[in-house]
């Protein structure tokens, strides 16, 4: 802390100036320290500065054009900073490992997702290779569902029930069955698709 008369020499200072300090023979009218806080507003202000010495400090000061003294405190930049550089490079750090965790995560989901549509595609070849060989079959064929849903029936079973191709399928398997079996024989299939293999 520095107190300044408005000749711009040094009145008292904090810590203490010392015989000989090139602070007691300065002018310091002409420097931006002593222009900012001397014309600067009663209520004072704040800047960040070079002192003659080249130190980077922050200061804070108060006088305006009527006061007899110009009072200036000043806090070392680099030390009034280092908490902050410090949060800074901590929170970039977790910012960092942050996206470094979500890269990897973002990598694996990729790989799995690329694995089930491979799973997906043989999958959907090994049933395609299914319908084939059941298309032809010379016996009549329908694949159903648990729910007992025809989901694909051979043209040789659409033939025999009399429909179209393609029209068996989506029909529930009572559908096609005649009404004297109908209730033995649905619950006989209900079985054979409930029960474990």
């Amino acid at each position: 802390m520095t107190a300044f008369n408005r000749d711009g020499h040094v009145v008292v200072r904090s810590p203490p100036v010392r015989l000989g300090d090139v602070d007691l023979s300065t002018d310091f009218r002409k420097h931006p320290i002593f222009q900012a806080f001397g014309d600067g507003p009663p209520s004072g202000s704040f800047g960040r500065f070079t002192t003659l010495k080249g130190m980077v400090r922050f200061i804070a000061g108060i006088a305006g054009r009527d006061a007899p003294f110009i009072i200036a405190a000043g806090w070392d930049a680099d030390a009034a900073l280092a908490s902050w550089r410090q949060q800074s490079f901590g929170i970039g750090g977790a910012t960092l490992a942050g996206l470094a965790v979500a890269l990897v995560l973002l990598a694996y989901l990729r790989r799995q997702i690329r694995r089930n549509d491979d799973l997906l595609a043989k999958v959907s070849g090994a049933e395609q290779r299914q319908r084939h060989m059941v298309t032809a079959l010379p016996d009549a064929v329908a694949i159903m569902n648990e729910t007992l849903q025809i989901e694909f029936a051979n043209p040789v079973a659409e033939r025999i029930f009399g429909y179209a191709p393609g029209e068996m399928n989506g029909l529930p398997l009572a559908a096609i069955m005649s009404e004297d079996v109908k209730a033995q024989d649905e619950e006989s299939a209900r079985h054979i698709v409930t029960s474990p293999a």
